[in-house]
């Protein structure tokens, strides 16, 4: 399993007596080597992922009307609910912040993870709406990529990514609920240089000493 919960999950419900262990969702340690970093002139913010409800991305994107020009919302994923994508525009177009994000519904991996290299801070909110979401360190693309890309992680103010950020201390959490804190939390992190490059230092440890494939496949090793 890609998260310890879920293995514990798996076990209580399954009534066998079998030993589950849990091989974390990582990329390899040199797969970014291959992209560039391009210099840009606004404080960007990247989201990888499903296009669609329990993520968290309407109050994200309503936070954008309390930022300023300097700020951008890139986000890139497949939409799996048509509705909500054009709810979605309709509220960039009517907090007139079209300027401050953009949406792409069909790029290639290479592309987009391009385009999180060339950001300053990656987004991973889950709503508690499923077992899943309840239970995602360690199996979140979005947070095991942001990791090996080197970013800062903006994560919703939930025990499980509490939890991730005291241990690791690589994200801040904030009310995913409210857009203004959400704003407040982007520009407070944002305003305190120090700290950005701290996180954006320990988001490097963090992959290169225990959230990479290398070091998750061990596990495996262990028995062949």
């Amino acid at each position: 399993f890609s998260n310890e919960k879920r293995a514990e999950l798996f076990k209580k419900y399954s009534k066998r007596r079998i030993r589950v262990d849990t091989i974390y969702n990582c990329l390899p340690k040199n797969y970014f080597k291959k992209f560039k970093i391009k210099k840009k002139k606004v404080k960007q913010i990247f989201r990888i992922g499903t296009i669609g409800p329990g993520h968290g991305l309407i109050n994200l994107i309503k936070s954008f009307k309390y930022l300023s020009d300097s700020y951008k919302l890139i986000i890139c994923g497949i939409v799996v609910d048509k509705k909500f994508h054009y709810d979605l525009l309709k509220i960039i177009q009517k907090n007139s912040i079209k300027n401050k994000i953009e949406i792409y519904t069909s790029v290639s991996q290479r592309e987009w993870m391009q385009k999180m290299i060339n950001s300053d801070l990656g987004v991973a909110f889950y709503e508690p709406i499923n077992t899943s979401h309840k239970n995602m360190v360690g199996a979140s693309q979005k947070i095991n990529s942001y990791l090996a890309g080197g970013l800062p992680i903006l994560l919703s103010d939930e025990k499980q990514f509490r939890l991730f950020t005291k241990k690791y201390r690589c994200s801040i959490n904030t009310n995913l609920a409210n857009p203004f804190e959400i704003a407040k939390s982007i520009k407070k992190l944002f305003s305190n240089k120090a700290k950005f490059t701290q996180l954006k230092r320990n988001s490097k440890l963090a992959f290169k000493n225990y959230f990479n494939f290398e070091e998750q496949i061990k596990k495996v090793n262990y028995y062949l």
